[in-house]
């Protein structure tokens, strides 16, 4: 069976934006093809910022580096049926960390395409994990 061009799942990720302190973020991989990605971010980005950030995979001993720029951007409200399910793993990961409710959370869904240099052997370790996620 071939893979479709775009896959998704669900790869939780923390990152930190340039020139701001605190905890990092946290978010996920949703969706991914060769040329690009979708995420689903608590931070506020706009179109043409540049992301890195490290993929931590669960089975792979070392972090991915990903260089990405920002497409589009969505904001998450109520009602946005496209990012149910990203929203619904973004609380569940919350709640397994313990996090308290407080209210509603909604983040923004973020569409990147990678740089180039990006390693395309990292895109594929993220690509196989969504199969094996999938049952393929």
């Amino acid at each position: 069976m071939k893979r479709p061009a775009r896959i998704t799942g669900w790869i939780p990720i923390r990152y930190s934006i340039t020139g701001e302190s605190g905890l990092p973020r946290k978010g996920g991989l949703v969706e991914i093809s060769r040329a690009g990605a979708k995420l689903y971010l608590t931070g506020k980005f706009r179109p043409g910022d540049r992301i890195s950030l490290v993929l931590r995979m669960p089975g792979e001993p070392k972090g991915l580096p990903f260089l990405m720029r920002v497409v589009w951007v969505r904001q998450d409200e109520p009602g946005r049926v496209e990012a149910f399910e990203a929203r619904l793993k973004f609380l569940q990961d919350m709640v397994r960390e313990g996090g308290q409710a407080k209210g509603m959370t909604y983040g923004y869904l973020v569409g990147v395409k990678f740089e180039p240099g990006m390693n395309p052997e990292h895109i594929r370790v993220a690509q196989r994990y969504f199969d094996r996620e999938r049952g393929m």
